[in-house]
């Protein structure tokens, strides 16, 4: 493995490992010392990788939902051959049974409402959160036409 991969491979793991305190801890509840421990790197290394707790908190609900859009890319693909609109009935089941699967996917919003709380987020972050969001309603559009 050379150093771009074990640098890629340890910002994926300090992901994961915030995803899972996160989720467990809330953002709150959370400190940057247990991911570091959960993740078995030191809390420097996280900092080197995240310049803070919010940052981290927003990239991990950030690739949590590109993960779900790119899902519901595959999944209009799939259902290309079915009619319209059974094709937006798959596709918005589709959203409602994820929500149900991983309700911890509604902290993005709020992440959104508490800047207060966990300070300014990342720009970056958030364009490319809403972006994701974005896709949802160009996602929904393109069924739409490919039907009319």
């Amino acid at each position: 493995m050379n150093a771009d991969e074990r640098k890629q491979k340890t910002r994926q793991d300090i992901l994961d490992a915030a995803r899972e305190v996160f989720y467990r801890e809330d953002y709150v509840g959370t400190n940057v010392d247990e991911i570091a421990a959960t993740a078995k790197i030191s809390k420097g290394a996280v900092y080197r990788y995240f310049a803070n707790k919010a940052a981290l908190y927003v990239s991990v609900l950030g690739q949590d939902s590109k993960n779900f859009f790119s899902a519901a890319e595959s999944r209009v693909a799939a259902t290309k051959d079915l009619p319209t609109a059974e094709r937006i009935r798959d596709l918005w089941s589709n959203y409602v049974d994820h929500w149900l699967r991983h309700p911890d996917a509604f902290r993005i919003f709020w992440a959104f409402d508490n800047e207060a709380v966990i300070g300014e987020l990342p720009k970056e972050l958030t364009e490319r959160i809403a972006e994701n969001w974005k896709r949802s309603l160009e996602i929904t559009q393109r069924v739409l036409d490919e039907g009319v």
